[in-house]
């Protein structure tokens, strides 16, 4: 028990100024930045279970929670491990682990973002890993360097356009506000008829994988977060290790 209590307080006092686990409060005052929740089509508040947008808020409110102690152990560990993963690229190593926990009935339990904090539920404590936390911290990336982002996707030929509304789009707050035309081709996400769940979603205009293609936010968070896991950058991702690194 000794032994355990020591390991987990340098494990602490190693990292504990780079993570912050954010109060119920605050996550929830961070949801409502944007106007998340205040802009749910009725897709996306039927496969949230609510009904209309205060019920929505409501339940949001009531599901946000705190971490266990087992749960705040975990994470420092699994920080840890993605810190060194992560080391040689400053710009990123350098933006601080922001957490809040939440319920399966927020979002259907997926992992996602708002502003800089991770949002964190049981479906990932069930199955933690630091794929999913690297991930995430890219999506706080893009959304902390917009500007340098925009630079990036336009060297891979991604041009930002105006958001096209309409009542079958997915609510996604890893993502930003705005879709793209990829070499000349507008790609971006619906629900499927009769959605039942977040993941019931197909793309436009495309016919490769949904959740990776739908946007560049999550096509660059998936293909970086490969290539540090893996260490797999080439002579060709030049342009992708000095967005993360400076």
């Amino acid at each position: 028990m000794l032994n355990q209590f020591i390991k987990i307080y340098k494990i602490n006092k190693k990292y504990s100024n780079n993570i912050i686990f954010v109060s119920p409060d605050e996550a929830y005052i961070k949801m409502n930045k944007n106007n998340y929740i205040n802009n749910f089509n009725k897709i996306d508040m039927k496969v949230r279970n609510c009904k209309t947008i205060n019920d929505c808020k409501n339940l949001y409110n009531k599901n946000i929670i705190l971490f266990s102690q087992k749960e705040k152990d975990k994470l420092y560990e699994l920080v840890n491990k993605s810190d060194r993963k992560i080391k040689l690229f400053i710009n990123l190593y350098n933006i601080p682990w922001k957490f809040a926990r939440v319920s399966n009935k927020i979002d259907n339990g997926l992992p996602h973002t708002h502003d800089d904090t991770i949002y964190l539920s049981d479906v990932f404590f069930s199955n933690p890993s630091i794929n999913t936390l690297i991930h995430e911290k890219i999506h706080v990336y893009q959304k902390k360097y917009k500007e340098k982002t925009d630079k990036l996707y336009k060297l891979y030929n991604y041009e930002k356009i105006n958001k096209i509304n309409n009542v079958n789009r997915r609510s996604n707050p890893d993502l930003n506000n705005f879709d793209y035309k990829h070499n000349g081709t507008i790609i971006y996400s619906e629900y499927k008829s009769n959605a039942s769940n977040l993941l019931d979603i197909k793309l436009i205009n495309s016919n490769k994988n949904s959740s990776k293609n739908e946007h560049p936010d999550e096509y660059f968070a998936y293909l970086i977060t490969d290539k540090i896991l893996n260490n797999t950058f080439n002579e060709n991702d030049n342009e992708i290790i000095n967005y993360i690194t400076y």
